[in-house]
C-alpha cells in the first residue's frame, strides 16, 4: 500500500510510538491460528522488522511485558500458538499456549507495578468462534490466574478485532469484572449492526474510530481512563481508579495517553 496517498495514516505510523501484535489477517488467512504454513517465517520476520520489547526465544509467540511509571503492560500474542477455533473446548485447548501462559504468570507474580493494562487482538467478551467464547475453559483459567495474584480490581483490558467501538465498565464482563475497551476501526470495513453486550450501551461500528488509554498517577491512586473516539469527538469514556498503598512517585509522570 502506498501510504503517501494516506498522509494521516503515514503520520500515525511514523510519528506515534506503537506496540504492534498481529491478528488473523496479518498473521494468515481469516481466523488463522498456530497451524498455518510458514509460521516460523512470520515469527522470524517480526523479530527482524518490528520494534519490540524483549521476546522469548526464536519460534515462540511475541508476547511482551513492560512498565511505564507504576503501570504494567501486557501485550498478548493470540495467534502463534493458538489451537484451531473449531477444536473441542476443554482443558487442552489453548489460544495462548503453555509457554506464553507461563511467562504471563511470571510477570503477574513478580512485577512491582501497581496497576495493569492488558492489550490483546481478539475479543474478550465476544461471542464469535474467533473470540474467547470458543476458548471458554482457558478464559476461566486466566481469570483465576489474575485473581490468584490480586489483579482483578487493578486492571483494564483493551482489544481490537471487531470493527467497532465498545466500552464496558466491568458490569457485563462476567469473566473478571474489569473494564474492557473495544477500540476499532481506523479505516477498515465494518459490520452492519451494533451488538449490545457492553454495559454502557451498544457498540458502534464504523471507520475513523479509535481508542485511547489515559493514565494519571495521583500518588495514592492511579486513574486509568478508557475512551472511544470518532474523529476528534469523544464517544464514551470510563475511568477506573486503582487505590495504591505507599508513597507517591517522584517525580510524578503525569497523564499519559496511548
Amino acid at each position: 500500500m502506498d501510504n503517501s496517498r494516506q498522509p494521516r495514516k503515514l503520520a500515525l505510523q511514523t510519528q506515534v510510538a506503537t506496540q504492534y501484535v498481529y491478528d488473523d489477517h496479518d498473521w494468515g488467512p481469516n481466523d488463522s491460528d498456530g497451524t498455518i504454513p510458514g509460521r516460523g517465517n512470520h515469527l522470524q520476520v517480526y523479530r527482524q522488522m518490528v520494534p519490540h520489547y524483549p521476546l522469548a526465544g526464536a519460534d515462540t509467540p511475541v508476547d511482551q511485558y513492560w512498565q511505564i511509571g507504576r503501570v504494567g503492560f501486557i501485550l498478548s500474542d493470540l495467534r502463534a500458538d493458538a489451537d484451531p477455533n473449531n477444536a473441542p473446548d476443554g482443558p487442552g485447548k489453548s489460544m495462548m499456549g503453555a509457554a506464553q501462559k507461563a511467562r504471563l504468570e511470571m510477570f503477574l507474580r513478580t512485577t512491582p507495578a501497581a496497576a495493569l493494562v492488558w492489550l490483546m487482538p481478539r475479543q474478550w467478551m465476544g461471542v464469535s468462534s474467533d473470540s474467547w467464547a470458543a476458548f471458554s475453559r482457558e478464559r476461566d483459567e486466566l481469570v483465576a490466574l489474575f485473581e490468584r495474584h490480586g489483579w482483578l480490581d487493578r486492571m483494564v483490558l483493551v482489544h481490537g478485532d471487531r470493527h467497532a467501538l465498545g466500552l464496558d465498565t466491568g458490569g457485563n464482563n462476567t469473566w473478571g469484572g474489569f473494564p474492557v475497551l473495544q477500540a476499532a476501526a481506523l479505516d477498515t470495513s465494518f459490520p452492519s449492526s451494533p451488538v449490545t453486550r457492553f454495559d454502557t450501551g451498544p457498540d458502534r461500528p464504523g471507520r475513523n474510530q479509535y481508542g485511547t488509554i489515559t493514565i494519571t498517577d495521583r500518588g495514592g491512586s492511579i486513574d486509568i481512563t478508557l475512551a472511544g473516539w470518532i474523529g476528534s469527538i469523544l464517544w464514551r469514556s470510563h475511568t477506573h481508579t486503582v487505590e495504591v498503598a505507599g508513597p507517591a512517585p517522584s517525580p510524578s509522570p503525569g497523564p499519559r495517553t496511548r
